[in-house]
């Protein structure tokens, strides 16, 4: 066997072990719409025109050589031709299929369509082209197989009973072209179409494929763009699913919404140019699959509120796939109505922003990963978000640098059974004005440095990991100004004195205040819970200062501090320590 046989093989045995191909029953009777009218091409039944398999009662003419010269197949007396052993299509010849030929396959027997020769099989909706098994049995004969980037055609055609030897109805290799319309493929033993590697579905529409004992059809991540939603590929195939192999995507493309979902294989699909996904798609993924949007490339999923974009694992379980990957600082990455679950597999999550990446986030629920429900890693921007609901994420229910604080929405939800009901924040210097919204927070155990002005609304919650501090650099200021019904908070993750660092001023603004508020658990390193130096000035009033290792307030020689009506619990040193005096 040649290597690049032997990579086929193992590759179609690998696939049929994953989905479980059980033998499928041998179906007989409709072919046409589900209602068994034939109505056809424009019903929504995808094939052509007609309502049963009845074979043609005459004795075959028999195809045993190679086609090497322009040939034509028509009906004549008798309109089925039987295939003998494999029958190539030499280069620069065309073979002509006309309606209501039947071509007849033996067992073992294969139409290859070589490089630089053509096939056209040209149905009409009420008479097609019509290819089976000499046996009327799933697998009987090998199928179709296209080596050609010719003219190739295939329309008002059914084709059956392929598969054998793990080839495919139709099957296309070789850098292949085939046009593909108003096509029947059912009762393959492996999947109704399968199309390899570098080859191009040039036009397809309105199929249907049913009763195939693997998936209705196998494509590659470049070929979605090329399939339709007008095609039928729900019809009891072993799998109802349009099954993924990975190839990078270089040309921009649609992902149309198909009557069942994208399942990929559990690789790394890249994407190197602008795709956008239609409402309504549904995508599921084996385990270790992911989606990865590269420098050059861009994804739009952006779904309807009746009409929403999903990804998940194909089991329903925490950590099944790993994510969706964004590379690219593409100003249109979105994310608009959709649900995501189930990733986070190998560190990743079900929404990763890194390398300088950018992409909006709205109306996205962000479910079950083993990691967080989103994670932006440093240098990264969201663009927009808002309105997102993360629940049962193993850790937090988004991971993002300090930078990206003033991006996040409190209309976001970011309560829901995730093992930190909060939006975790690792460590970055703040170098633009935000507004930090009420919401639930958790900061890592480092050095969070604001170098521009941070305003916290009312409400917001912190919590600290041990090492944890704010510095207000000299550049900076910090207003957290609460109300009596809706304090700020910035605790430590354990209430113990000492916890973490605090909060450290050293920005001489007019801004920095501190009003109903309360900090606690700080003094860790010998800071203090608010710890004013460097000629820095602050407004504390109105708040509670307690459980520090030191001080409440620490106020070193040359710097400024407004305090009133706050209270002083459980400080370890006492209430504040003014070097000034």
């Amino acid at each position: 066997m040649d290597p690049d046989t032997y990579k086929r093989f193992r590759s179609r045995r690998e696939i049929l072990r994953t989905v479980g191909v059980a033998a499928g029953a041998v179906l007989a009777g409709c072919i046409g719409g589900d209602d068994g009218t034939g109505d056809g091409p424009g019903d929504g039944s995808g094939g052509p025109q007609v309502t049963e398999f009845n074979p043609t009662d005459c004795e075959p003419r028999t195809v045993s050589e190679d086609i090497e010269t322009d040939t034509t197949w028509s009906p004549e007396e008798c309109p089925r031709v039987a295939l003998d052993g494999n029958i190539r299509v030499a280069d620069g010849a065309t073979l002509t299929i006309e309606p209501g030929v039947e071509v007849v396959g033996k067992s073992g027997s294969r139409i290859t369509v070589r490089s630089g020769g053509t096939l056209k099989a040209t149905g009409e909706p009420t008479n097609p082209v019509w290819f089976y098994g000499e046996t009327d049995a799933t697998g009987f004969w090998e199928g179709i197989r296209f080596r050609s980037s010719t003219e190739n055609e295939l329309d008002n055609v059914i084709v059956r009973n392929g598969g054998q030897n793990d080839w495919a109805n139709i099957y296309l290799d070789g850098e292949s072209e085939v046009t593909v319309t108003n096509t029947l493929s059912e009762q393959c033993s492996t999947s109704g179409l399968i199309a390899t590697r570098d080859t191009t579905l040039s036009e397809f529409s309105n199929n249907h494929f049913r009763d195939n004992e693997s998936t209705a059809i196998e494509i590659r991540t470049t070929h979605i763009g090329m399939v339709d939603s007008g095609s039928v590929y729900a019809g009891e195939n072993a799998n109802d699913v349009v099954h993924v192999l990975s190839q990078d995507v270089e040309s921009d493309a649609t992902w149309p919404a198909l009557d069942v979902p994208y399942r990929f294989e559990g690789s790394n699909h890249r994407l190197e140019a602008a795709v956008t996904v239609d409402p309504g798609a549904r995508f599921v993924f084996m385990s270790g699959g992911r989606i990865t949007v590269r420098s050059d490339g861009s994804f739009v999923a952006e779904g309807e509120s009746d009409s929403r974009i999903s990804f998940e694992g194909e089991t329903a379980t925490t950590g099944f796939w790993e994510g969706i990957r964004i590379r690219s600082n593409n100003p249109n990455n979105s994310f608009d109505n959709v649900d995501i679950a189930h990733g986070g597999q190998n560190d990743w999550a079900n929404i990763y922003l890194d390398d300088n990446s950018q992409a909006s986030v709205t109306n996205t629920r962000s479910s079950q990963c083993s990691t967080s429900g989103l994670i932006a890693t440093r240098d990264t921007t969201l663009s927009e978000f808002a309105s997102n609901t993360f629940e049962e994420n193993k850790f937090a229910a988004i991971e993002i640098p300090t930078s990206q604080a003033g991006a996040i929405d409190a209309d976001s939800t970011y309560v829901g059974e995730n093992n930190h009901d909060a939006v975790y924040v690792s460590s970055q210097d703040v170098e633009s004005e935000a507004t930090w919204p009420a919401v639930p927070y958790r900061f890592e155990g480092s050095n969070h440095r604001l170098e521009a002005a941070v305003t916290v609304d009312s409400g917001a919650r912190f919590t600290f990991e041990s090492g944890g501090r704010i510095t207000v650099r000299s550049d900076g200021s910090l207003a957290a100004e609460g109300e009596s019904d809706a304090t700020i908070s910035f605790t430590g993750a354990t209430d113990t004195q000492g916890f973490w660092e605090g909060i450290r001023l050293r920005s001489n603004n007019p801004n920095n205040s501190f009003d109903n508020v309360e900090v606690a658990n700080g003094g860790q390193n010998d800071w203090a819970n608010i710890y004013l130096d460097d000629d820095s000035q602050a407004s504390v009033t109105n708040s509670t200062l307690r459980s520090s290792a030191t001080y409440g307030i620490i106020v070193t020689s040359g710097a400024s501090l407004e305090s009133s009506n706050n209270t002083f619990q459980n400080n370890a040193e006492g209430d504040i320590d003014n070097r000034n005096n």
